[in-house]
């Protein structure tokens, strides 16, 4: 009987092997010490210059949605493309996204 889910040929072990490579891999860089940013120190410069990772961030940085501070989530898949999720204090969320060096500028989540 056809799975449902999979529509293809059959996985072969060395797919498993990679996937599971890969998701450990992903366990070593990605913790709960690396979301927990209550201790590290705010940053104060142009947001848009940040790279991966999860960051507190000062109201006198540059380039913010408006003057707030911030809890500041970015990921970049690839030279060409990096998203920034910013969480204000007062609990607003806006996304800013990267294409190919343009900016689309800070969209409030609704």
């Amino acid at each position: 009987m056809p799975n449902q889910f999979f529509n293809g040929p059959a996985p072969q072990q060395a797919d498993f092997d990679t996937l599971s490579n890969q998701i450990a891999n992903l366990n070593t860089k990605v913790t709960k010490d690396s979301l927990d940013i209550s201790q590290k120190d705010a940053f104060s410069g142009d947001v848009l210059t940040l790279s991966d990772g999860t960051y507190r961030v000062s109201n006198t940085s540059s380039n913010l949605p408006i003057s707030e501070n911030y809890f500041m989530i970015v990921i970049q898949r690839n030279s060409n493309l990096k998203v920034i999720i910013a969480i204000s204090d007062s609990g607003n969320l806006y996304i800013n996204v990267e294409s190919n060096n343009t900016w689309t500028g800070w969209k409030l989540a609704t």
